[in-house]
């Protein structure tokens, strides 16, 4: 499988527009116009924004690479919150995150978190976060890989907001760069593991990602 983007002609997984101010909950009829494409698996959803807020899906056209055709759909967003999350392996920041899931939204809750990373080696490591909110616990899990010039993740995982949470999946090819260079963009993905039974988005604003690896 090729993991690498760049024959795609785009530079990120997906197009994304944002505005200024916090993402808010729009109805169909206030959603702008976008492009939805399947990258690598996980359904990307375009985002187009107008005044403080942003339209996730809207009256967008309909777009494929590598996979089935999806079709942008009026969607809604949450509000985004800025985080900071570094172990010794893996560096993330971003102006704006969020996970929806189960109608709830989770904004990494620093007061009740723990992160970790897998010891890395020469070709893997991971991002494993754990909070509370919402009167459940959330986990947001990142699995990185590499080879002799690059680094991508190709699996994400989250809880699905259920009071007895479980976990849902986001596959696809994310985020590759050269070894030592970070990710940087936006980046909105959906959940699309073969046997989820809740849906889940993930959101990132301005996201900055850079894991290490033991050479």
């Amino acid at each position: 499988m090729n993991r690498c983007l760049r024959n795609l002609g785009v530079f990120s997984i997906f197009c994304v527009s944002t505005a200024c101010g916090a993402i808010v909950q729009l109805d169909s009829n206030d959603a702008g116009s976008g492009h939805a494409g399947n990258i690598g698996g996980a359904t990307s959803m375009a985002a187009a924004g107008s005044g403080n807020g942003v339209a996730l899906g809207g009256q967008g056209n309909a777009g494929s690479s590598g996979g089935a055709t999806t079709h942008s759909t009026a969607g809604w967003g949450v509000p985004l919150n800025s985080v900071s999350w570094t172990t010794g392996e893996v560096s993330l920041s971003a102006d704006g995150f969020a996970i929806v899931a189960n109608n709830y939204g989770f904004l990494g809750n620093p007061d009740h978190q723990t992160i970790n990373s897998n010891p890395s080696s020469a070709t893997y490591t991971t991002l494993e976060l754990v909070w509370y909110e919402n009167g459940r616990e959330m986990r947001l899990f990142i699995y990185f890989s590499a080879d002799a010039t690059h680094w991508w993740s190709n699996e994400i995982r989250t809880y699905d907001g259920q009071l007895a949470g479980d976990w849902i999946y986001y596959y696809g090819d994310f985020f590759e760069q050269p070894l030592g260079t970070p990710f940087i963009g936006d980046l909105v993905l959906q959940s699309n593991g073969p046997s989820d039974t809740t849906h889940g988005t993930i959101y990132f604003l301005n996201l900055r990602l850079l894991p290490t690896f033991t050479q």
